[in-house]
């Protein structure tokens, strides 16, 4: 048991039960955000853990923000995090329109596969998310 104190302004949980890190995340301003993108993102390896929909929900209005991060993992080697990252910050992102690099990445998931992306069916999730934003994209 640890016995340093949390900062009561932290807006990266500690554990998968920080309600508190969550909630200083929804009143967080943009720039706070990003600057921890990578360590918010890692909470999405688990869609079990209970703070991870919840700070998917908070990640949806930067998923075009969060481009470069989204990449190195959508091109990496854990198809569960691919997965949740397709489910819930690129499916339900709040964008109007996705970035191109992000559905040129779907495509590529959705097309070629490597064995970690077979876990969890990243795949065929890619390729639906993929068809959804073609039926936004304008003629």
């Amino acid at each position: 048991m640890t016995t340093e104190p949390r900062d009561p302004q932290r807006i990266v949980p500690v554990d998968k039960y920080d309600d508190l890190a969550v909630e200083n995340l929804r009143r967080a301003d943009k720039a706070a955000v990003l600057a921890q993108a990578g360590p918010l993102l890692h909470w999405l390896q688990d869609g079990n853990w209970p703070v991870a929909m919840e700070l998917s929900v908070i990640l949806n209005d930067y998923t075009n923000d969060l481009v470069p991060e989204l990449l190195d993992i959508l091109r990496g080697t854990d198809g569960d995090w691919k997965y949740w990252c397709v489910i819930w910050l690129i499916r339900f992102t709040t964008a109007p329109r996705l970035a191109p690099e992000l559905l040129i990445e779907l495509r590529r998931i959705a097309d070629l596969s490597s064995r970690g992306e077979q876990e969890l069916e990243p795949i065929e999730e890619a390729q639906e998310v993929w068809e959804e934003w073609m039926a936004k994209e304008p003629n």
